[in-house]
């Protein structure tokens, strides 16, 4: 699509107004499903932006490829951290404040965890999951060697292609210890979901 530089007081002519003013704008929608209603046939190499995360400072860019709209590589599609601590995270049971949803555009994601966890009970093997509902995505483990109340911060990536459409990552205590989950100052939990 050529470019044109505009003269002052030059009519815009219909023949010019899709190629040069629609079709080289930035549109701006409130999310992907009303983006998805309002501009139902982009062509390949369209660009918008949405803004359903903008209270949280996050504008996020997309391209329309030909299997559909994919979100800009490097983007934070969704993130959580958790600043307070929780005591006593019962094998099985999600650790409270680490969960995030998010639309994947079905493009793939890098996920990125970090907990920061102390065992209650024994010492022993503590053991975190990434969940999407029941469906155990990426585990790990931790051996815990400071006696009954060790620490260990857990770490972890993992490259994921979920559909296109919305989805609900968590982390789960999959080990057989009760755990606590620290907070404050450095020792905060983070689950984050990242364009790819």
């Amino acid at each position: 699509m050529p470019f044109k530089v505009w003269g002052v007081g030059e009519e815009v002519l219909a023949a010019d107004f899709q190629t040069f003013l629609q079709g080289q704008t930035v549109p701006q929608f409130p999310n992907p499903a009303t983006r998805d209603s309002q501009w139902p046939s982009p062509p390949t190499g369209a660009v918008c932006v949405t803004t359903e995360f903008a209270a949280a400072g996050q504008i996020l860019h997309w391209v329309r490829h030909p299997s559909g709209w994919r979100p800009v590589p490097g983007q934070t599609l969704a993130v959580t951290t958790v600043a307070a601590a929780t005591s006593g995270v019962a094998s099985g049971a999600d650790l409270p404040g680490m969960a995030v949803s998010f639309n994947a555009g079905g493009a793939p994601v890098l996920v990125e965890m970090r907990a920061p966890i102390q065992n209650t009970g024994a010492e022993g093997v503590c053991a975190l999951a990434l969940l999407e509902g029941t469906t155990v995505l990426e585990n790990q483990f931790t051996q815990v060697w400071h006696g009954a109340t060790g620490l260990a911060t857990h770490h972890a990536q993992t490259w994921l292609a979920p559909a296109a459409g919305a989805h609900t990552y968590k982390i789960q205590n999959s080990g057989a210890l009760a755990v606590n989950l620290l907070g404050g100052g450095t020792r905060r939990g983070v689950l984050r979901v990242v364009s790819a």
